[in-house]
């Protein structure tokens, strides 16, 4: 029998029948003696007998700890969620690394990244603002007006508890605000919807694919001498849906009065975006495609384009789908004119031009 086994059971026998001060010392003793032989045999205590280290051995027998803590969880119910999963409730999805198609390591160890950076510009009700969206949670390194990769996951988040408490009538979600920094200086912007300043304060160095919603010269200003070319997307739609789309959007009806030129001119919305002479620069290569109708195609064509985030989530849709106007319809004769005031006499006539020429030419995406 060892004598640290002697001397653990002594006291507790010796306190029974000898008085209280000799029950004192000898647990007194006990504890230095015990103390003395701990510090001179440490090793023995620190160190197992073969190679590990401690590190090791704490390494273990965490993971021995982690696998009781899950196999308990198990046991409580296995649908049972944790309350981080409760708050975090957006499906996540990991990818695989091999998706991870625009950084790939060359034979030398360095890098490889995209030859060119990709821009969207922004026309209202053509189905850009939501695809900055879809792209800003699905890859990396997209900084768009209507979202940054970085911050997406959240600003998502946030704008979801918005729209939940919008539905549930809750009057203090009526303000158009997030809550967030942007919106907390200026309620008319928030992390889905940045304006054109702060994108230029935060710098376009690390964006491979960039969305504006600015007028066009600011195109020219940023990245008509890049250090890299840009091919800019162009999202084109048919003049008479696109226009019968903002007048909803801006909750305006058109009557279709006969004389419509007042009325066009309130529900067109961002024509300076698109003017031809600002866009047409040797680093700008511009490109086109059927917006909304080719969104899904278009996130095909970049799916192989940009960086695949690790940790993504569900975006949720900040526009609801526009009602296409009936009037609108009630002639040939009166859609044939407004189709040609809106080509050549509004301020989408640069916008309108190229896309008639350039969905029938070798730049249209797809």
């Amino acid at each position: 029998m060892s004598r640290y086994f002697l001397f653990s059971r002594m006291p507790s026998k010796m306190c029974a029948v000898w008085k209280k001060s000799a029950c004192l010392i000898a647990v007194v003793l006990f504890g230095s003696f015990a103390s003395a032989d701990l510090l001179d045999h440490h090793e023995s205590y620190l160190e197992s007998s073969g190679a590990d280290s401690n590190d090791a051995k704490y390494e273990k027998r965490d993971l021995v700890e982690s696998k009781k803590t899950h196999k308990s969880l198990q046991m409580r119910g296995a649908n049972k969620q944790t309350s981080y999963q409760r708050k975090k409730s957006v499906a996540l999805a990991r990818t695989d690394p091999s998706e991870h198609r625009n950084l790939m390591m060359t034979p030398n160890g360095g890098w490889t990244f995209n030859p060119v950076v990709y821009g969207l510009l922004h026309i209202l009700e053509s189905g850009s603002a939501e695809i900055n969206g879809h792209l800003s949670m699905k890859y990396e390194r997209v900084c768009g007006a209507k979202g940054y990769s970085y911050d997406a996951y959240n600003a998502n988040e946030r704008f979801k508890t918005k729209a939940l408490a919008l539905r549930k009538g809750r009057k203090h979600a009526q303000v158009l605000t997030t809550g967030d920094i942007y919106s907390k200086i200026d309620k008319s912007y928030n992390r889905n919807n940045v304006p054109i300043r702060y994108m230029k304060e935060i710098g376009f160095e690390d964006c491979d694919y960039v969305a504006l919603d600015a007028d066009a010269e600011e195109w020219y200003a940023n990245f008509g001498n890049w250090f890299k070319p840009m091919e800019l997307h162009v999202p084109c739609r048919d003049p008479i849906d696109l226009f019968m789309s903002m007048c909803e959007h801006q909750g305006i009806k058109f009557s279709c009065e006969e004389n419509f030129d007042e009325e066009v001119n309130k529900c067109l919305n961002g024509g300076k975006g698109f003017v031809m002479s600002q866009l047409t620069r040797d680093n700008i290569n511009l490109k086109c495609f059927d917006g909304p109708s080719g969104k899904k195609d278009y996130m095909l064509y970049m799916k192989g384009r940009l960086q695949v985030k690790i940790l993504q989530g569900q975006f949720v849709r900040r526009d609801k789908p526009s009602e296409e106007e009936l009037c609108i319809r009630k002639s040939d004769d009166y859609k044939i004119r407004l189709e040609d005031h809106l080509k050549h006499k509004s301020d989408f006539k640069d916008y309108f031009e190229f896309c008639d020429e350039c969905m029938v030419s070798d730049n249209k995406l797809f």
